[in-house]
Formats: C-alpha cells, structure tokens, sequence
C-alpha cells in the first residue's frame, strides 16, 4: 500500500537524503543521477518505495536562493526507471541537459512548511567540513539513521502535488506538535487555510502587496497600501499560496509581520481569531475595506491595528 497523508511517513518508509538545485515538485518529479551504476545502486539499496529528502544546495541558481541550504521536503520515490525528461516539464528539458539523465520517478511530495524547514547545519552540525559525504549526498544520497530521521519527524509537512505523480490524497498539514488531527471547518471570516488543522498553535500576520498601488486600485492610492491580514500557523504558506495566485509580475506578496516571527508568542484559534477580529475592525474604520481579509490602509492604520490585535489576542489568552 502507497500511504500519503493518512500515516505517519516516517515509520513507514526507508528515508534518504539528498541535494538539489530547488524545490518545485509541481514540475520536477523525478530524483536524478549521472549514471545508471548510481541508478542502481539506489535501488538495490531501497524498498520501493522509499522516502528521499532534499535539501536545496548552497550553489542553487538565484530563483532559489531564499533557500539555499535548506532542507525543503521529501518526494516518495518509485522503482520506475526512466530519463529526467520523462518525469519533469518541458521548461526543464533544455537545462542542463547532460544531468540526472538516469532517474527515478517521484509518485509523491510533501512539503515542510517554510518556518520550520532546517538549515542543512541544524540536521548535519559538521557538514561543511564532511567534504566526501557532501559529495556522496549530491551524488548518489546517503540513508538517513533514526537520530536524523528524528529530528524530521518533528517538522509539520503537507503532501503537494509531483508531476505525474499520483493523485493529491489532500492538503492537509500534519502537525507533530499536536499530533494526527482532522482539518478544522471554515471559520467565520470567511476563509479557509486548506488543511491548516484548528488546533495548530496560530499565528497573527499581515502581508503587503508591493508594486503600483494606484495601478491596482484604479485611482489614487492617497499614501495607502494593500495588506491582507489573518491568522495561520505558516503565515509564509499563506503568502506563497496567494503569490503564486497571481502571474508573474511587478506585484508581490511579502510577509510584512507576524507575530511568531517577533517572537511575540503564537495563539489558539479563538485567541487568533479575536485578535483577527480586533484587526479588521480598525482597518476597516481607518481604511478601505477591499473584500475578505484585504484591506487599503496607510502604514499607519496598519501599525494600529497590529497593536489593536495583539491586545485583543492576549487579553481572550489571559482570558
């Protein structure tokens, strides 16, 4: 039986570990080597399947330099031989066309979610100065010991689609933190984080969109911006999710605050969810409301209802 989400992958496949030059599973689904004796020795090394877990290495081209040494996420990877063109999308065809020729196909991908991802120093302390085992990890990857895989298995991850993988079985984050837990409903607001869990420690964020915001609105921004606020347990996923929503562009999502990356504490779900509230009610007496959690503000309406979000917040944890 192929598992995705409904188990524990840790304890139910051989997990290994190697290098890649980025992470776009939607695109690239496939482990690659430069010969069919590396090929090889995978496989007679490997259950089919077996979990192989990329890092994205420090020389990766500036598409990805956001994340350079980081360990990103892991493909579920097949028996099934074939050449790198067979598993990725045309736009990678003509790239480097002389590597990763002799690959393996990926049937799944999961995702670590961007705060908790690794730094490659976090999961091996001495790997710079390990010159041969970084060579075998880009070159043929290496198994990964359960003290290794331990410090994985605490890491919340989602399955993201692969490239002529299997169908997606959902989207839902595991959270170790708080274990196996059923997706939470919609909330009140009106949106969904799809799959966040409703027991996920959250936190508060506001996003800024960046570019012309005149353009955008179709008249004087008059000193406003374009934030959209919320609450999540990776405020990053949220961003990531809503940018890619867009084509390619001058306007961009970034993560203006959040109050897990100020070290300002995460909250529960109803703790957030007054504190969003308390958010909203500012923007929208301050600003122009511009439908769902998006809102056109100055800076300094921002900066207010931030403030008027927190105290909300800890004040219903105080409670």
């Amino acid at each position: 039986m192929v598992a995705g989400m409904d188990g524990d992958i840790w304890d139910r496949y051989q997990v290994w570990f190697t290098s890649f030059w980025g992470w776009s599973p939607w695109n690239w689904g496939c482990v690659g080597f430069t010969t069919e004796n590396r090929r090889r020795h995978i496989v007679d090394q490997t259950n089919d399947p077996f979990l192989m877990v990329v890092y994205v290495t420090g020389t990766a081209p500036s598409e990805w330099k956001h994340l350079r040494s980081k360990v990103v996420g892991a493909f579920l990877v097949s028996h099934i031989p074939g050449d790198r063109d067979d598993f990725t999308g045309v736009e990678h065809h003509d790239r480097n066309p002389d590597k990763w020729r002799y690959s393996l196909k990926a049937i799944r991908a999961f995702t670590f979610l961007p705060e908790f991802q690794l730094e490659l120093a976090d999961l091996f302390p001495d790997a710079k100065t390990r010159q041969s085992s970084a060579q075998d990890i880009g070159a043929n990857g290496i198994p990964l010991g359960d003290d290794l895989v331990a410090k994985l298995r605490k890491i919340p991850y989602r399955e993201v689609p692969v490239f002529d993988g299997l169908p997606l079985e959902n989207g839902d984050i595991v959270d170790p933190r708080i274990g196996k837990v059923r997706a939470g409903p919609q909330n009140r607001s009106g949106y969904t984080v799809p799959g966040e869990p409703i027991d996920s420690p959250k936190c508060l964020y506001a996003l800024q969109l960046e570019g012309d915001v005149s353009h955008y609105l179709g008249q004087p921004a008059a000193g406003r911006n374009i934030f959209k606020i919320g609450l999540s347990m990776s405020p990053e996923t949220r961003r990531i999710s809503l940018q890619s929503a867009l084509p390619q562009g001058t306007f961009q999502w970034k993560l203006l605050r959040s109050t897990d990356g100020a070290d300002q504490g995460l909250y529960t779900f109803g703790e957030a969810v007054a504190g969003e509230d308390a958010m909203k009610g500012v923007l929208a007496k301050g600003g122009t409301w511009l439908g769902g959690e998006f809102y056109a503000a100055t800076n300094a309406v921002l900066d207010a209802a931030w403030e008027a979000g927190h105290r909300a917040a800890d004040a219903k944890k105080a409670g």
